[in-house]
């Protein structure tokens, strides 16, 4: 038997903490990890390990009116820091619409690149 042989079986769990606490996710055997947060998780880390040599960080956290998606090297790699860390805001205008704002120490101000409407 080979690595290529080899096929990993498809799992799920469901994590009920409170009424707005509720964590699902699912993992396939093609290797994608699905994740859903109820509204009481204020934010959510993913590590990207080996990216081109380093790790990336990607963290969301709910704003007021919408969520921040900040990509860094974490706390504690040296010349990483969140404050200056990328971001892109996904601001809901109204119900059914939604802004993609970049933000970050070379944007300046922040870029709409975007508005979605549903």
């Amino acid at each position: 038997m080979t690595d290529n042989d080899i096929r990993f079986p498809r799992a799920s769990w469901q994590l009920y903490l409170d009424s707005g606490s509720r964590i699902e996710m699912e993992f396939d055997a093609n290797t994608q990890l699905w994740i859903a947060v109820g509204q009481g998780i204020a934010a959510v880390n993913a590590w990207f390990k080996e990216v081109a040599g380093f790790d990336i960080r990607v963290a969301i956290e709910r704003q007021p009116n919408g969520l921040a998606i900040r990509l860094d090297q974490g706390d504690d790699e040296p010349g990483s820091s969140p404050e200056g860390a990328p971001e892109l805001i996904l601001r809901v205008q109204t119900p059914g619409t939604v802004q993609v704002i970049a933000r970050g120490p070379l944007a300046g101000e922040e870029v709409v690149l975007a508005e979605i409407a549903g």
